[in-house]
């Protein structure tokens, strides 16, 4: 699947009226902070977030604190991205790339993470309810030992996985 550019990936969630005229375009030089003292790039705070962002490219987005279901990031480029302290139900991340984002703190219920190249995120202290990890990319992907029980995955992913004994600090924005 081709990923259509940043800059394009902004236009089409305007498009598709997925995000505001007036969210800013400009991608955020790293990865995002609900304490960020001038947030840059896009972002979804305290808010339900719905519909079609496949095959997009939108790294470095902020999701926090928000109610994320019946979405699909089918190939979408989320990586060094915060998905912190959030809801996601009935999410469709297939294919997508995650690599070094912080997933942790939030729920997911029903999720797809089918060949989704997860390298290097940050899974502590998040909860997978009925998840499907079918071919992702663990390689370095911190989870805490703790959570090993709830997260299903291969024995050749948890070979890739970066095993954390203890599941370190909550993210900030808690």
């Amino acid at each position: 699947m081709t990923r259509l550019s940043y800059e394009d990936s902004i236009a089409e969630l305007k498009r598709r009226s997925l995000i505001s005229e007036e969210e800013p375009s400009a991608m955020s030089p790293s990865m995002p902070s609900p304490d960020d003292e001038d947030p840059q790039g896009l972002s979804f705070f305290r808010t339900r977030v719905e519909g079609d962002f496949s095959g997009l490219s939108i790294p470095r987005t902020l999701f926090c604190r928000s109610e994320v279901c019946d979405c699909s990031f089918v190939g979408t480029d989320l990586s060094e991205s915060f998905l912190c302290w959030n809801d996601v139900t009935d999410a469709d991340f297939s294919s997508a790339t995650l690599k070094n984002a912080d997933l942790r703190s939030s729920v997911f219920a029903r999720v797809r993470f089918s060949g989704t190249d997860l390298s290097g995120a940050d899974l502590r202290h998040a909860t997978f309810e009925d998840c499907d990890f079918t071919g992702a990319i663990m390689a370095g992907a911190k989870v805490a030992r703790l959570q090993s029980d709830g997260l299903t995955i291969s024995t050749e992913q948890k070979k890739q996985v970066e095993w954390c004994p203890t599941p370190g600090e909550e993210p900030p924005g808690g």
